[in-house]
């Protein structure tokens, strides 16, 4: 009877121990496995906080890049309606330069056709007397 108890006693014993070690054992993995989880996870962040930064990133170089360009093609059309403008404003001085040296042999040749007017007016005097 006694060796039973010491039996019985002795396998408590052992399984206590067994399932104190287990438990113990249980626990640590889990805070391992735990702390595990969590550096993949911040490591995870990290990597999504990186791509998110690099999209945004690209998307402000490719908006510079943009804007830039409408600059570049919003002063060449300034260059060119200027341009224009300057082409025009010759052309306009040029018309005005022929204009008034046409008008200026009209009014030699108004001059001329009056004298000859009176040219003839003095002879039609001439013709009465």
């Amino acid at each position: 009877m006694e060796k039973k108890k010491r039996r019985r006693r002795r396998r408590r014993r052992r399984r206590r121990r067994r399932r104190r070690r287990r438990r113990i054992y249980k626990n640590k993995n889990m805070k391992k496995n735990k702390k595990e989880q969590e550096q993949e996870e911040q490591i995870k962040n990290k990597n999504k906080k990186k791509k998110v930064q690099e999209q945004r990133e690209e998307e402000q170089e490719q908006e510079q890049e943009q804007e830039q360009e409408e600059q570049e093609e919003q002063k060449e059309q300034e260059q060119e309606q200027e341009q224009e403008q300057e082409q025009e404003q010759e052309e306009e001085q040029e018309e005005q330069e022929e204009d008034s040296e046409d008008d200026d042999d009209d009014d030699d040749d108004d001059d001329d056709d009056d004298d000859d007017d009176d040219d003839d007016d003095d002879n039609c005097d001439d013709d009465d007397e």
